[in-house]
């Protein structure tokens, strides 16, 4: 067998597909795979949990998508905080 781009790219699909099966067969509740794309609609919600503490991030946007809100929630007391808005620049 010669040492050819053919096999290195074979052997490296092999370890990942081994990873991604492994990492599936392990613990699918608890650990999904990570999103490789983060879409949020512009007058959507998106939410994300923060795994070690009991705090939860709050994303809001307009309506013309180009002004972002965000917030914190804490599911202890159930209290919000506002953190921030951010403008996305015109070209």
């Amino acid at each position: 067998m010669t040492d050819s781009k053919f096999w290195r790219v074979l052997a490296v699909t092999v370890v990942a597909g081994v990873f991604y099966v492994g990492h599936g067969l392990h613990d699918p509740s608890t650990s999904p795979l990570p999103e490789l794309v983060s879409q949020v609609h512009a007058g959507d919600v998106a939410t994300a949990v923060h795994e070690n503490t009991a705090r939860m991030k709050i994303i809001t946007s307009s309506d013309d998508g180009r002004t972002i809100h965000v917030w914190t929630a804490s599911s202890t007391n159930g209290s919000v905080t506002f953190l921030g808005t951010f403008a996305a620049r015109k070209k």
